[in-house]
């Protein structure tokens, strides 16, 4: 009763250790690279002669994602390695150890061939991973046991040879396919932001005591399919006023005089449309609302200037890395983007300015599929 017990508990350890993504210790691994299997790869285990079970292969493939490279186009690829366990796999003392080392290499050799297939169908259809894994995961459980039926659990010697030339020719022939470049379809929605320098080159009549503003611009942004709507701010330093009794704050009785410092900046929120959207170019024409402000103090007084904002232009994206994730069906995009604005601000005090708003920045945007989630 105890042999069978323990024959019994030893059936289910092959079992479980023998699925497809079964996890081993990195010190009890052999890679079916590594060489052909010998008998110190197994433990000989005392089993009665009349139980099911006279060998266990304990074997997995292990899968790895990488990353594989297009041009500026990055995305996942799974690699696959075919490994076996030393410390779960055993044979019987009841079997011819050569032949019971045959067996476990043809079966070792079968997953090879097995995992061989299933790498290339990872290659050419990046994009459905967890299809090709599912159905490949039932071919390797159904390839083993018509082999183990075959060979009659091992103890088949002419089944054994058959498998062996059969995986030789297979082996010999193998080719592993080029990985193609995943199709598929950005999703709808995304989100990013970007940080950079901006700049607002002004006219009469702002031009007299300022003429530029070197700022700090920063924002966000969110895709539906071609359109974008971004929220913006921008700050910086104007330099000195080159005029005396540029602007006259009646409110605070306060003088901007030639020589003192003044910041500005502005806020909007704007719309765009993706008019062209390559894989390395993107030009978005945008308009868009806000405000303009130019501020100064002398340490005991502040003022500022500020006024309603609309502006026209484009953003113009280059698209350094684009990164599409084939598990998650992720969609990420890195640009350094250009602004070119034309915008007119109603400055209080000094009435209808124009300028030219511009910025150089780096910008994240990803896209998520919202129907897969």
């Amino acid at each position: 009763m105890k042999r069978t017990i323990l024959s019994f508990a030893a059936l289910l350890l092959c079992t479980a250790s023998s699925m497809l993504g079964q996890d081993f210790w990195d010190d009890s691994k052999k890679h079916w690279a590594d060489g052909p299997l010998t008998l110190d790869d197994f433990d000989q285990r005392t089993i009665d002669s009349t139980e099911a079970e006279q060998s266990c292969l304990a074997w997995n493939v292990d899968l790895n994602r990488s990353i594989a490279k297009d041009g500026n186009f990055r995305f996942d690829v799974v690699k696959s390695e075919a490994v076996m366990d030393r410390l779960l796999s055993w044979y019987s003392s009841n079997l011819d150890p050569s032949w019971a080392l045959r067996y476990n290499q043809a079966s070792f050799d079968r997953v090879e061939v097995i995992r061989r297939r299933m790498q290339n169908d990872f290659n050419a259809n990046p994009t459905y991973t967890s299809q090709v894994y599912d159905y490949y995961k039932r071919l390797f459980q159904n390839e083993l046991e018509k082999f183990e039926q075959e060979s009659k659990k091992g103890t088949d010697t002419l089944a054994i040879i058959r498998m062996e030339e059969q995986n030789r020719k297979e082996l010999e022939s193998y080719e592993e396919a080029p990985v193609r470049t995943p199709d598929f379809q950005k999703p709808r929605w995304g989100l990013g932001g970007w940080v950079g320098y901006g700049g607002d080159y002004y006219f009469a009549p702002v031009a007299a005591g300022i003429t530029m503003t070197n700022a700090f611009e920063y924002g966000f942004t969110l895709e539906c399919g071609q359109m974008t709507y971004e929220l913006g701010m921008m700050m910086g330093g104007c330099g000195r006023l080159k005029k005396d009794n540029f602007f006259y704050d009646d409110r605070k009785d306060y003088e901007w005089e030639k020589g003192r410092r003044c910041s500005g900046g502005s806020a909007w929120l704007a719309g765009g449309y993706r008019l062209v959207d390559g894989p390395y170019l993107a030009v978005r024409p945008t308009i868009g609302l806000g405000a303009g402000f130019l501020d100064q103090s002398d340490g005991n007084v502040s003022s500022e200037m500020a006024g309603f904002r609309l502006m026209a232009g484009a953003v113009f994206s280059y698209k350094y890395k684009r990164r599409f994730d084939t598990v998650d069906l992720g969609y990420r995009e890195s640009c350094v983007n250009f602004r070119l604005f034309g915008s007119r601000t109603d400055f209080r005090g000094l009435g209808e300015t124009y300028s030219i708003t511009f910025g150089v920045n780096l910008s994240l945007t990803e896209w998520v599929d919202l129907n897969w989630l």
